[in-house]
């Protein structure tokens, strides 16, 4: 897997940008809209805003007839970036009322030209452009952990079911505890996910794992999931998580996935397919490879921060599509 590397360029005297976040209030589109605003201010200055489409639905057509300018006591736009569905009829229309430079962080339900920039994960197949980046899984707000980070935690993420992969709870409390019982010097920390059932959690703790910490993902004792990831010297995560997997990589942490089929073994989803992938070209390990190698050898580490490379590409498509506006060097 590969990555563009893109040129950073240097903050000057700076006019600030504003930007409005429209969002769907849905953690998965508001951890990328999260992720991308953290990095634009780390490469320019500006003044953010975020608007609710469940709260700003507007008539398509009223909003097309009246062309209002009213901002609501709010800095007009430069440019309005959306992730969800629900986000872009909002999205489109502050753009034209506003004349803002229009972005959406996936693959749009709408015409791509409706749109100025379009950021999506490649597995969505949309091919690359002018308009149009593709990263490697959605972005997130993960920073990459530093080589003096101390890598002392291991950790487990528990998902749940999903179109993607077949769940299947008792095979997946084997390979947890199997990898406890070898691995007994060490303790581990395991947290589920809004889709993990509660029943499983039940069966799990059931089993009163000596070295196995059970979390909700809501406790609050368990530590800043984004922090955690940075110290992590195994994670372990079930194949359905694909954001998971992806922050775990982000943080640069060895990475290693549960077994689990996927839904549609002869043609497996997109989504499945990209997981699939990361295990052929070794990003992460399977179970089964950790199983034949009876011990944690670490992936392939890889150099993944694409809500960096996302910003950086943005503010370089805004400048040159805006050549009114202050340029970005």
């Amino acid at each position: 897997m590969t990555t563009q590397k893109l040129t950073q360029k240097i903050k000057t005297d700076q006019n600030p940008l504003s930007i409005w976040f429209i969002h769907d209030d849905r953690p998965g589109h508001l951890n990328q809209l999260h992720g991308l605003s953290e990095r634009l201010s780390a490469h320019h200055k500006i003044i953010t805003t975020w608007l609710d489409a469940n709260l700003n639905q507007v008539s398509w057509l009223e909003a097309f007839l009246k062309k209002t300018n009213k901002t609501e006591g709010r800095t007009p736009p430069d440019i309005i970036i959306g992730a969800g569905h629900k986000t872009h009829k909002v999205l489109l229309f502050n753009a034209r009322a506003h004349h803002a430079f229009s972005v959406v962080l996936m693959k749009p339900s709408l015409p791509l030209s409706f749109f100025d920039a379009i950021i999506c994960p490649k597995h969505d197949k949309l091919k690359e452009s002018n308009r149009v980046l593709n990263t490697c899984g959605a972005l997130n707000k993960v920073t990459p952990a530093s080589h003096l980070t101390q890598k002392t935690k291991h950790l487990m993420l528990i998902g749940g079911p999903s179109k993607h992969f077949e769940w299947q709870a008792q095979p997946l409390v084997a390979q947890i505890q199997a990898i406890c019982r070898k691995h007994t010097d060490k303790e581990w920390l395991l947290s589920n996910s809004p889709r993990t059932p509660s029943s499983f959690m039940t069966q799990l703790m059931k089993l009163n794992i000596p070295n196995l910490c059970i979390y909700h993902y809501q406790d609050n004792n368990l530590e800043d999931l984004d922090s955690l990831l940075q110290q992590c010297a195994a994670v372990w995560i079930t194949p359905d998580s694909v954001s998971m997997v992806y922050e775990s990589l982000t943080a640069r942490a060895p990475s290693f996935l549960f077994n689990m089929s996927p839904s549609n073994k002869h043609k497996p989803t997109r989504v499945a397919r990209s997981i699939l992938d990361l295990i052929q070209e070794q990003h992460v390990s399977s179970f089964q490879d950790w199983q034949s190698n009876s011990d944690i050898k670490a992936p392939t580490i890889i150099n993944l921060w694409e809500a960096d490379r996302a910003a950086q590409w943005l503010l370089n498509q805004y400048f040159e599509q805006r050549p009114g506006k202050r340029e970005y060097e």
